[in-house]
């Protein structure tokens, strides 16, 4: 038998809540008809849950309320990029790499989280960074 809706919605809570080690105190109600058919689902949270609620649903969306401004994670960020999410870290330390500085991560319930928008400009410029050094260097037939 397939999961109802309120059941769906506190295994989303739940799962949620172990991938980031957080402990949502929602109360989740169904409230059904005489009949017995399913007709609306009632949450009960906290402040500081529907604070926590408020910002996951800000995160998944762009300023304009689209979904292509939603931010990435350290691991979703490099493999984006090709890097180790180790090397995003040390770089973030350091101000690296050289010439051009890799994004400052917004801070969202803790963690840090980049928008594709700005991981997206800062790999153009890396891209033209390679660019223009692989033109600067000479080649072995002009020496």
């Amino acid at each position: 038998m397939a999961p109802t809706p309120d059941e769906e919605l506190r295994e989303a809570f739940r799962r949620h809540g172990d991938a980031v080690g957080r402990r949502w105190r929602e109360q989740i109600y169904g409230i059904s008809r005489q009949d017995g058919e399913l007709l609306t689902i009632r949450v009960d949270l906290t402040c500081d849950d529907a604070r926590a609620l408020g910002a996951l649903i800000r995160a998944g969306t762009g300023p304009r309320g689209d979904v292509t401004g939603a931010y990435l994670d350290t691991a979703a960020v490099a493999r984006n990029i090709h890097v180790s999410p180790s090397t995003i870290r040390s770089w973030l330390a350091r101000n690296g790499p050289g010439q051009n500085p890799f994004p400052r991560p917004e801070k969202l319930l803790g963690r840090s989280r980049w928008r594709q928008a700005a991981i997206d400009a800062w790999q153009l410029r890396q891209d033209q960074i390679k660019n223009q050094n692989a033109r600067r260097q000479p080649r072995l037939s002009d020496s």
